[in-house]
């Protein structure tokens, strides 16, 4: 049985300096994010596209509707984007972002050009400060849980969230990568490792020797 296409399991035009038609791909994105507002790598993706791109409207924009669905959680990624993005803001709009880290975001601060205005959001399901050890004492047995049931893909979706939201154990940061390769899940890895990457996510070297390994094999 074919295997379901992940929401990072995109063209490759979508990360180059050549694409001329940023336009339609934001399009694309904005449309996926209608589709699954909760969709947080989709967010990322769409912010990582647009910084890379100097659309700095967009830019904003989509920052902001990722302040929408996480709301009071997950501040500490709201804060490692709001970080990662000042480059491109102007010092107003990241005021502006910066207010919001400790304002949640309400639905009537929707704008023009914004993924989520006709969309009813509900925040995002990320782990709040006073349940942080617990979660990550969860982690183990969760993705146990997932591959002991044969739910391959939920195991890499659950570990991809988890590193960008909270970081994950050297073990568990192993267990991913060894479901992309049980499951040949290569341009999901490569889609996923530039997030973590420009998210300066705190990655074990086993990514660098399988990101070097996947380019001497093509």
């Amino acid at each position: 049985m074919m295997r379901p296409r992940h929401f990072l399991d995109i063209e490759p035009v979508y990360f180059s300096d050549q694409e001329n038609n940023s336009d339609k791909q934001l399009e694309r994105m904005a449309y996926l994010i209608r589709r699954n507002p909760q969709g947080l790598l989709l967010h990322l993706q769409r912010i990582f596209y647009c910084f890379q791109t100097d659309n700095q409207a967009h830019l904003y924009v989509s920052v902001v509707d990722l302040f929408l669905v996480l709301k009071h959680k997950g501040k500490q990624l709201a804060e490692r984007v709001l970080l990662h993005s000042q480059a491109k803001l102007t010092d107003d709009q990241f005021r502006q972002l910066s207010a919001m880290l400790d304002t949640p975001v309400q639905k009537t601060s929707v704008m023009s050009g914004s993924a989520l205005e006709y969309v009813s959001v509900e925040p995002l399901p990320l782990i709040k400060k006073s349940d942080l050890q617990q979660q990550i004492d969860d982690t183990e047995q969760i993705v146990e849980d997932f591959i002991e049931y044969s739910q391959l893909d939920e195991a890499m979706d659950f570990l991809e969230k988890r590193l960008l939201s909270t970081g994950l154990s050297d073990a568990m940061q192993k267990q991913l990568l060894e479901l992309y390769q049980r499951t040949d899940s290569m341009e999901q890895f490569r889609d996923f490792i530039i997030l973590a990457k420009e998210f300066e996510c705190k990655l074990v070297p086993d990514w660098q020797h399988f990101e070097q390994q996947l380019s001497a094999s093509t």
